[in-house]
């Protein structure tokens, strides 16, 4: 999901790849990996920073367990 908001960001402001990278601060040939659906070879963080570099407002929320042995859920929403 965070690879798919990327893509439309990237496409809604109508940026090529050459001017994408200098504002995430990476390479163009990285650029075009994802936009290519190469998402996987992101790591989490990195894909975090390029948003925050084009301007999204990225929130991570942690609830803290109620009780011991129930496993956590991980939800991500765009808005």
């Amino acid at each position: 999901m965070l690879g798919q908001t990327l893509k439309e960001q990237i496409e809604r402001f109508k940026l090529s790849r050459n001017e994408t990278a200098p504002i995430v601060r990476d390479a163009a040939s990285q650029v075009s990996r994802l936009m290519t659906g190469h998402v996987d070879e992101f790591s989490v963080e990195r894909l975090v920073a390029w948003l925050a570099r084009l301007g999204a407002d990225v929130t991570i929320a942690i609830k803290k367990a109620q009780r011991r042995g129930r496993r956590g859920k991980v939800r991500i929403r765009v808005s």
